[in-house]
């Protein structure tokens, strides 16, 4: 995939519950797989040239500290989230926050999703996700026809994706 005016919208912002202690003093994009945070793998399975739009909330100043160490050159755009873990707090509330930074085609890229396969160039907006047993524990969405029709908060029950 070559960049051409779209961005990858990555959401940091929560607190991710379903790692439990290990999130208490770090995000979770911040845990290592391997050798190297999931974050880390997300980052480098784009082009040099990409544009990415993160949300920050539970510990966002570690996430935009990392990043601006670790991937000094790329182009990140930094968006707070007021409320990342309280009533009202969701995925779509990080995605709105971040709207006016999404004023193009995007890839919304979940903050705990390795990919092993190439993107495929958006020429509007995308989102790509995974048929599967579980998916209660997770954000999750329905759609018709290759279009999108709702975004679930974690706990749906028997969602598409």
């Amino acid at each position: 995939m070559t960049n051409t005016n779209h961005k990858i919208l990555i959401t940091t912002s929560g607190v991710g519950s379903n790692l439990g202690n290990i999130t208490q003093y770090t995000n979770k994009t911040l845990v290592k797989i391997g050798k190297k945070p999931t974050l880390s793998y997300i980052i480098e399975s784009y082009p040099s040239d990409t544009e990415f739009v993160i949300t920050l909330g539970h510990f966002g100043n570690q996430i935009k500290q990392f990043l601006n160490i670790a991937y000094p050159h790329k182009k990140i755009k930094f968006v707070k989230v007021d409320n990342y873990k309280n009533k009202g707090s969701s995925l779509v509330y990080s995605v709105l926050c971040a709207k006016k930074q999404l004023q193009c085609p995007f890839v919304y890229h979940a903050c705990d999703t390795i990919i092993t396969q190439p993107v495929p160039q958006p020429n509007k907006n995308w989102l790509g996700g995974f048929k599967g047993e579980g998916s209660s524990q997770y954000a999750s969405f329905n759609m018709n026809n290759g279009t999108v029709l709702k975004v679930h908060n974690k706990g749906a029950i028997n969602p598409d994706f």
